[in-house]
């Protein structure tokens, strides 16, 4: 279908289905979505937020490239652009994964062989901000280079090469930290104190060794842009909101499990009147937040690989949580964990 015959279809779907300003508004615009064929990268991250697949059909009437060209015409008109997108079900996500390794797909066999804690379940695990997924791309430079090292040794030299630093270089800094360490512990143990830093000191001395032995080189890592559908982010569990704040798709899926531990909590308070215990329990479930949630499900389930199974099996695909940078604010970007490696699509490696 040539371009001209793309867009006046769009704008027909648009008449039929009373599409909300300002996706219209955004359809309409013939330069943007033809630029999106050219480049659909170039409208930077805004776009790149909302380039997952369209619902509606408008997969099917619209040239590749055009959801970030429909938001970044949308979000100039419209501060609130994204936000209307997500009410109306129409916003894509294109999310981001750092990785030492190149793949061509996904896979939660290979969960544990990277870098990274688990620290919000058992998953795979992918950031909104790039950023995010860039500082473990750069954990991933070391590979086992440094395996034989004890943690404190490793962690030196580790920090120095994802600065980028040469091995040689990275030596002579081990040296200079000895030395100065030598020298406060020089002057404590002239002070009638103790000497406290030969652990560092030791550490320091492995460092020199093995790199007086060994050249260390940075491992050149992988950015990966992937598409992550928006009707399973919408099912996701929310770590830092109150289920009352979740969507009825999500209080529905996860009835069981409450019901479940619910009763776990009402054995706890036996021996309490029951109009006592009512009330608690009241109390408790509006107090209780996707954290609460995963962390009960962990102890009921023996373990995070298992409390991820049951979550999936109960319908949700995934757990949703406000990243370091904005977590303190309370509000920004993401990072996600997956459940099942089907879900994301790998759409570019950088």
């Amino acid at each position: 279908m040539a371009d001209a015959d793309r867009i006046a279809a769009a704008l027909r779907y648009q008449q039929d289905q009373a599409m909300p300003s300002p996706l219209a508004a955004a359809i309409q615009s013939p330069e943007y979505i033809g630029g999106a064929l050219r480049d659909p990268q170039f409208y930077g991250d805004i776009g790149r937020r909302l380039s997952g697949l369209l619902k509606g059909g408008l997969q099917d009437i619209l040239p590749t490239g055009a959801g970030p060209i429909m938001a970044k015409q949308g979000y100039e008109a419209d501060p609130n652009y994204m936000q209307k997108m997500n009410d109306v079900g129409l916003a894509g996500m294109t999310v981001f994964h750092g990785s030492p390794y190149k793949f061509d797909k996904f896979d939660m066999g290979k969960i544990g062989t990277g870098e990274g804690a688990q620290a919000f379940g058992h998953g795979l695990y992918f950031a909104e901000n790039p950023g995010v997924a860039e500082t473990y791309k750069k954990v991933g430079m070391i590979g086992n280079q440094l395996d034989s090292l004890s943690p404190s040794a490793k962690k030196f030299i580790g920090e120095q090469m994802q600065f980028g630093t040469p091995s040689e270089k990275i030596k002579q800094l081990a040296e200079t930290a000895k030395q100065q360490a030598l020298a406060w512990d020089k002057g404590d143990i002239s002070k009638g104190l103790a000497a406290s830093r030969t652990p560092y000191i030791n550490a320091m001395d492995e460092a020199i060794s093995h790199l007086s032995k060994t050249e260390v080189k940075p491992i050149p890592g992988n950015m990966y842009r992937v598409d992550l559908p928006d009707e399973h982010i919408a099912k996701m569990l929310d770590w830092d909101k109150p289920l009352s704040q979740h969507s009825k798709i999500v209080q529905d899926a996860l009835q069981p499990a409450l019901q479940t531990m619910e009763q776990n909590q009402r054995q706890l308070m036996g021996a309490f009147p029951k109009t006592s215990v009512d009330k608690e329990m009241i109390d408790w479930r509006n107090g209780l937040k996707g954290e609460d949630v995963v962390n009960e499900m962990v102890r009921l389930h023996g373990g995070d690989t298992q409390a991820s199974a049951k979550l999936r099996e109960l319908g949700i695909p995934g757990i949703r949580y406000l990243d370091a940078g904005s977590r303190t604010g309370g509000a920004g970007t993401s990072n996600f964990v997956v459940f099942d490696d089907k879900l994301p699509k790998i759409i570019g490696r950088e």
